[in-house]
């Protein structure tokens, strides 16, 4: 089928459908990708197969190669595109069950949402940027079936920088990825210290005083936490801090040991709130800057 474009009607035609899903309206999809009244024409000539996918990455690659000949620009965030493909594909991403009730996600997992901070739980976009950007780097991330997100997708596509940095995109394989398999290891998906969870926010902390886009693999993986011995990631540990008092245009900063400074900062932020902004700066075992706002 030649790929197009839903037009506005046609995105809101088929909202209006999803919500009718999750009230118990079951009803056929929609016939909008070719009537002219919800839909048009690409400026590319691309035909898409309504086939089956064995995982996201297998997905990923075959829009890869499918959308060479398109402006990547353009096409990026054209949300009649992405939400064209996501209902081209709707029996994929939302199979019926033994009952044939559906059951739909988020409308951004379909429809491209409004707001940038969303566009990444798209969930055909997503795919294809990241397998466009990383390749077979990726592949352990989407290694789940259409209609399964999973949590290393959530994690791993939630901030820009996965997306624009080959180094950490690269530390992530090395860390989570499966030797031999094209999946994560036990206990990548979980809550634990050793979790794509916990590397996430680990590196929400390093992102404060480290330019992640400049870094590669090798550098990341150096001033990560230290691991125990099943290979988790331990927790961030502090052993002093430096501390900078701004009021009106004068600094004053010291280092003092981590249980002296805490109580006086508490106190000096309780007694003159107005006048006084704190700003901790914590430095790790290696006196590396790690960490910001106390």
């Amino acid at each position: 089928m030649k790929l197009r474009r839903l037009n506005s009607t046609g995105i809101e035609h088929f909202r209006n459908w999803l919500n009718g899903l999750r009230e118990g309206q079951q009803a056929d999809t929609p016939n909008l990708l070719q009537n002219t009244g919800f839909s048009e024409e690409l400026e590319w000539d691309v035909d898409v197969e309504n086939r089956d996918f064995q995982s996201r990455y297998e997905l990923g690659t075959y829009l890869v190669n499918k959308l060479a000949v398109c402006d990547e620009k353009a096409i990026r965030n054209d949300a009649g595109l992405w939400t064209w493909l996501a209902l081209f594909w709707f029996d994929r991403l939302c199979p019926a069950d033994s009952n044939g009730t559906r059951k739909p996600k988020r409308d951004d997992n379909y429809i491209l949402s409004t707001r940038y901070r969303d566009h990444h739980r798209h969930a055909i976009r997503t795919t294809w940027l990241f397998v466009k950007e990383h390749g077979d780097k990726v592949g352990f991330i989407f290694s789940n079936p259409l209609s399964q997100r999973g949590e290393l997708t959530e994690q791993l596509t939630a901030r820009p920088y996965f997306l624009n940095c080959k180094g950490l995109m690269e530390a992530a394989w090395s860390l989570y990825k499966k030797p031999h398999q094209e999946t994560w290891k036990a206990g990548a998906a979980g809550n634990g210290s050793g979790s794509v969870r916990r590397f996430a926010l680990i590196l929400k902390q390093l992102e404060l005083t480290y330019d992640l886009y400049s870094m590669g693999k090798e550098d990341i993986l150096s001033v990560l936490p230290k691991k125990n011995s099943q290979g988790s990631l331990l927790p961030l540990t502090w052993v002093s801090m430096d501390w900078i008092t701004l009021s009106g245009s004068f600094f004053t900063s010291c280092s003092q040991n981590l249980r002296t400074v805490q109580p006086s900062l508490a106190s000096c932020a309780s007694t003159s709130p107005s006048r006084w902004t704190l700003l901790l700066i914590l430095v790790s075992q290696n006196r590396r800057l790690v960490a910001g706002d106390w």
